[in-house]
């Protein structure tokens, strides 16, 4: 091989094998075009170039450069921290269901909501003041669950949802189990966790490890994906995405003690941003999700005196009107039914926009598809929170009930709920 084919060689094998494992870390990407541009100036330089040094050299170049740079910045990928503070599951554990990680006591700034990074800030050009910034204080106990510490030792009840429960979007006093505590005085616990109704189950019974037995219950299904509809695959919630290559990369890495705590904590390596993410993060700024950007729009409500954005998907799922077309699986077992007090079926952002401007029924399709399942007791009352967030949209036009740049409720939402399950026995 001539000199100037290995030259020519190596200057494209350096920044392939690079890219990805600086994509993977997630720096600020003006230091990662300034770290490949290094690179691509470096491998030109050297005349002889072997593969296997490549390969090498790139590892130390990432533990020399990237990992203190990471330590020093604190930079992260990272714009909410429920997806930082994940559990990373590097291999399928069916006895173990990913939570957050345990003791986590801190404070984290959310640049904007779930809807700009599945839709792309381009979108909301026109519309920068529906993007919120957020300061978040982010606490989970000693199981990794969103809860303060020692809390399972007293707990009165147990609440069971998903992302909604855990307060994806808000800040630690602002989640419903804060709220309930401070609102009701009821010892409220959560296991709640971005999954799907399946997934409830399990984290029940795995929660028996350290909870009192037969404590009532209240479960919280999600109008927006808890439910499959016939004409439609179901948008699941099953939180951070991983890929197998960021998979392997973190068998590689990961280790136990401190070294760990450092990789998850501090250095945030839970990025979904890898080598198939790499390019479209290079196009899109960061580039986290693998969304189709048209599924999210913005609208006008000229009932709701305000605009926000919604997602499409759960647009489509709330114009369901056939009974017939919705299934819940929901695979609860007898004795995990028993003790429920209440089962809250949570609306949709986009439920809710539908109600104001007239095009959906007040009365719930998907209440009947859970009384239909026969899951729970006969006495256990199902509620539906849309007539209650309706009937307050209604009474204070421009009231926001749940993020204008998310699908999350806003804590004024929890607030409403919260009361309301107070005065239905709920709580």
């Amino acid at each position: 091989m001539s000199g100037r084919l290995r030259k020519w060689i190596g200057s494209l094998i350096w920044p392939l094998l690079t890219i990805p494992v600086i994509g993977a870390l997630g720096l600020p990407l003006a230091i990662d075009l300034l770290l490949l541009l290094a690179l691509i100036v470096g491998s030109k330089l050297s005349l002889r170039v072997m593969y296997a040094n490549v390969a090498v050299l790139a590892g130390l170049f990432l533990l020399a450069i990237e990992i203190p740079a990471r330590l020093l910045l604190d930079a992260s990928p990272f714009y909410r921290p429920q997806d930082r503070y994940a559990e990373v599951e590097l291999i399928r554990n069916p006895g173990h269901q990913r939570r957050y990680l345990p003791n986590i006591k801190t404070e984290f700034h959310s640049p904007h909501g779930d809807l700009v990074a599945i839709g792309g800030k381009a979108l909301f050009v026109k519309h920068p003041h529906l993007i919120q910034s957020r300061s978040l204080r982010f606490e989970t106990d000693e199981f990794g669950y969103r809860n303060a510490k020692g809390s399972a030792k007293v707990a009165e009840i147990v609440l069971v949802g998903d992302s909604f429960v855990a307060g994806d979007g808000l800040d630690q006093d602002d989640i419903l189990v804060s709220q309930i505590n401070s609102i009701t005085g009821t010892k409220a616990y959560s296991v709640a966790f971005p999954d799907d109704p399946a997934g409830y189950s399990r984290r029940l019974h795995e929660a028996a490890a350290w909870l009192k037995p037969d404590l009532p219950k209240v479960f919280f299904l999600f109008a927006g994906n808890d439910f499959q509809f016939a004409s439609r695959p179901s948008v699941q919630n099953q939180g951070p995405s991983e890929t197998p290559i960021y998979l392997l990369l973190m068998k590689q890495l990961s280790a136990k003690g401190a070294y760990t705590r450092l990789l998850y904590q501090r250095l945030g390596l839970k990025s979904p941003m890898v080598l198939n993410n790499v390019f479209t993060g290079l196009l899109a700024t960061y580039g986290r999700s693998s969304y189709d950007r048209s599924d999210v729009s913005i609208v006008n409500g000229q009932k709701t005196k305000t605009d926000f954005a919604l997602y499409q998907p759960y647009l489509e799922n709330a114009k369901r009107s056939d009974v017939g077309e919705i299934s819940l699986n929901f695979p609860l077992p007898p004795h995990q039914a028993a003790g429920t007090r209440c089962v809250i079926l949570i609306p949709s952002k986009e439920q809710l926009y539908l109600a104001l401007e007239g095009g959906l029924s007040r009365d719930s399709n998907l209440v009947s598809v859970i009384k239909q399942q026969q899951i729970f007791e006969p006495q256990t009352q199902i509620i539906d929170l849309l007539p209650v967030f309706e009937a307050e949209a209604r009474r204070t036009p421009g009231r926001l009930l749940f993020l204008p740049d998310d699908t999350h409720w806003t804590p004024d939402a929890v607030r409403i709920t919260v009361r309301h399950l107070e005065a239905q026995a709920c709580l």
